[in-house]
């Protein structure tokens, strides 16, 4: 009992394979896990640069209270 199945049509010459639209989609996806990593490091730098820069005036601050402090037991005593 074998069916009758029709014949598949030619595929035309502007149509990619399955393999072909695997390896595009694969190299799609490729490109875009390498950005999405060059965007992650972006931002970290950038977050890494304004800590810094929060962290350094934080120390600043931290510094000039304790001459503060100073200056205030000196002037108490």
């Amino acid at each position: 009992m074998s069916q009758n199945l029709p014949p598949t049509p030619p595929r035309e010459a502007s149509q990619p394979t399955l393999g072909e639209l695997v390896a595009r989609i694969s190299e799609n996806v490729s490109g875009l896990i390498k950005g999405e990593i060059d965007l992650a490091k972006a931002k970290g730098k950038r977050m890494a640069i304004k800590m810094g820069t929060g962290i350094g005036l934080l120390a600043a601050a931290g510094v000039l209270a304790l001459y503060a402090l100073g200056l205030l037991l000196d002037a108490a005593a």
